[in-house]
């Protein structure tokens, strides 16, 4: 029986490893932990002998504030530059776009298709709405660099995520 827990936990592990790894990528690396605590919990306990609700409580609290910090400092980093709603979401598709075309590139071509999807989707529709090229780099920077610190915020996060589930599950 000890091999099969063995394996569970290097199994959980990995799959925690993998959703930290995502999460700079624009996936939703942090509810991949989430689902695997779950999981991790229906099958064997964190805090042998006690509930396991509070442990799974914080680490769903964690995804959660993860979620609305990067979403505050993508939009309000946007916004503090008169950047318009129209552009975000297009910085959001184009990165969508960039991460699929870039994951051929291993490694890191997902986060870079990523970040030239952003600033690209922000820029061509900036372009189109002003003509005004000078301006449109600017906005599409503000929206490029807001993206940059929501993802290093989100990572910190999803890090500080992984090290309190691996100190509560060995």
């Amino acid at each position: 029986m000890a091999i099969f827990e063995s394996i569970g936990l290097i199994l959980y592990i990995i799959v925690l490893l993998g959703g930290l790894i995502i999460v700079p990528l624009g996936f939703p690396g942090t509810w991949l932990m989430v689902i695997a605590s779950f999981v991790f919990s229906l099958l064997g306990d964190f805090q042998s002998g006690r509930s396991d609700f509070w442990v799974l409580f914080l680490v769903v609290l964690m995804a959660v504030i993860g979620e609305v910090i990067e979403y505050m400092v993508g939009i309000m980093g946007s916004k503090k530059f008169q950047v318009t709603g129209g552009a975000i979401v297009c910085s959001i598709i184009g990165g969508l776009i960039g991460a699929f075309i870039g994951i051929p590139v291993v490694v890191i071509g997902s986060l870079l298709g990523l970040l030239v999807g952003t600033f690209l989707g922000a820029w061509l529709y900036e372009i189109i709405l002003n003509r005004d090229i000078k301006k449109s780099f600017q906005m599409a920077l503000a929206v490029f660099f807001s993206r940059v610190m929501a993802l290093f915020v989100k990572t910190t996060i999803a890090f500080a995520m992984v090290v309190f589930i691996l100190i509560k599950s060995i």
